[in-house]
């Protein structure tokens, strides 16, 4: 038969188990606002930033990328991106995506969509093994492909 817990002994497992929620609060806490920072710098900027799987999965998206894409955040989301573009502008994503995973290293490259002309970076994330599991993409409007052509 086991023997019950002292006044003492249950009074100091509440104290434990207080100080242990008062810590996993402090933590939750710590990263909201941690979220919430890396949320407004990715909002902060006119770039397009966009985080997706190997596979082109969107995993996070910032406002400016959800704009251009012309959905809204819930829509995109686990979409895949390159669903969202012209078949040749989607074929050569692929193609740079292939490419980050083989090297492990960023690549940049010029595309038009429609009549517009971005320059975008495909940066590789790694997992604990070293092998590519995430790819962030920045995308930045340069211009016009209608004006470029004028000059």
């Amino acid at each position: 038969m086991a023997k019950k817990p002292t006044y003492e002994e249950l009074e100091q497992t509440v104290t434990e188990l207080k100080k242990e929620f008062s810590r996993r609060m402090r933590t939750k806490d710590a990263l909201r606002q941690s979220e919430e920072t890396a949320r407004a710098l990715l909002n902060a900027t006119s770039d397009s930033a966009i985080l997706i799987d190997i596979k082109g999965t969107i995993i996070a998206i910032n406002e400016i990328a959800v704009r251009r894409l012309g959905k809204t955040k819930s829509k995109v989301i686990r979409m895949n991106l390159f669903d969202m573009f012209l078949t040749d502008v989607a074929k050569a994503g692929k193609i740079w995506v292939e490419e980050v995973i083989r090297t492990g290293e960023p690549v940049h490259f010029e595309d038009q969509s429609q009549d517009l002309i971005f320059i975008n970076t495909f940066y590789p994330l790694f997992d604990r093994q070293g092998k590519v599991e995430k790819l962030a993409l920045y995308s930045r409007k340069i211009g016009r492909a209608s004006c470029r052509e004028r000059v």
